[in-house]
């Protein structure tokens, strides 16, 4: 069954559309890449499948339409990790992670002990417990980007939601955060949908990749039928060669023309 569904998903912001006719499917457990040149929709089509932007056509979860869930409802089935998360200034990473219990609790309610053991053991599963009484703003880059997936986890929501998670990480912590991820997804039976800036990163982690251009779909499938030569050429305009690889294929760029020295 898909967890995710889409059909004819429109977004417009004024008189300008910028997702039209969106049709998308992730099944239970699976993980689907949104690819695309910058400005294509990538990260509003995430916030409007996470219910934070207006928009026409059918979003399901699970089989349920969106529209029919509350904002606490929406929360208990999604969790989303955006590019730039918002920061209180001065708090705990365990309060931080904490927050992801908001959404179970009721008015006036505070944390119980096993919200408590929850966010631990979300800080334990990313790896960054040793960092719990540390305020947010000493964390480095690779640290903060999984205490915002802590966060996530705690959530207990079925799906999450990555934009750009590996942004402003080098290509090591890029490879360990995808890996976590890819455990915690088999793990804890997570329905994943990422948007995805590194085509290699998104060809190697994911079951299937839509690529959308302008605000429409102009691909989907598997990495392999997707992230080919002539279509990345097509709508990135780059030049670019495609490795076939065991675990998906592997895109670098090729450069144009060189240049003779200057004499």
């Amino acid at each position: 069954m898909e967890m995710i569904s889409c059909r004819s998903l429109r977004v417009s912001f004024g008189t300008t559309e910028v997702l039209s006719g969106i049709n998308l499917e992730v099944p239970k457990g699976g993980w689907t890449a949104v690819v695309g040149p910058n400005g294509s929709g990538k990260t509003t089509l995430l916030r409007t499948v996470a219910g934070l932007q207006t928009s026409q056509g059918l979003i399901q979860i699970d089989g349920h339409s969106l529209g029919a869930y509350t904002r606490k409802e929406i929360a208990k089935q999604i969790a989303i990790v955006p590019q730039q998360p918002v920061i209180p200034h001065g708090m705990r990473v365990l309060d931080y992670v904490l927050l992801g219990r908001t959404s179970h609790l009721g008015i006036f309610e505070t944390e119980k002990k096993s919200d408590i053991e929850m966010a631990h053991s979300s800080l334990d599963e990313l790896d960054v417990s040793f960092a719990e009484a540390r305020t947010m703003g000493t964390l480095s880059g690779g640290e903060l980007q999984r205490v915002v997936v802590a966060r996530a986890l705690t959530q207990g929501s079925p799906v999450l939601l990555l934009d750009e998670p590996t942004t402003a990480l080098d290509i090591g912590h890029q490879q360990e955060m995808l890996e976590v991820i890819d455990q915690l997804r088999y793990r804890l039976s997570l329905t994943v949908l990422a948007t995805m800036h590194d085509l290699t990163l998104a060809g190697q982690y994911a079951d299937s990749l839509i690529l959308i251009e302008q605000g429409q779909v102009v691909a989907s499938g598997s990495p392999q039928e997707v992230l080919t030569e002539e279509q990345i050429t097509r709508h990135y305009g780059a030049s670019i060669k495609v490795i076939n690889d065991e675990f998906g294929p592997i895109v670098t760029p090729v450069r144009r023309k060189k240049l003779n020295s200057l004499e």
